[in-house]
């Protein structure tokens, strides 16, 4: 599969689940593209707890 079309398929997912995944851009390498793809297509509940799980490991921490 070509960039473009990982992009294309990347880029209907997230208006199909109504959400967006930050990161991921033209410039990203395939695999990351890919692995946004297949989070895309896990179930809404099973996103929900990926979110979850980044959301603690990745804590925003304002004026760091």
């Amino acid at each position: 599969m070509t960039k473009k079309d990982l992009m294309k398929e990347f880029n209907e997912l997230q208006e199909e689940k109504k959400c967006r995944i930050e990161g991921i851009y033209w410039n990203s390498n395939k695999s990351s593209i890919q692995n946004a793809i297949n989070c895309l297509k896990c179930s809404d509940e099973m996103l929900e707890k990926y979110l979850i799980v980044v959301s603690l490991k990745y804590e925003y921490r304002e004026n760091d």
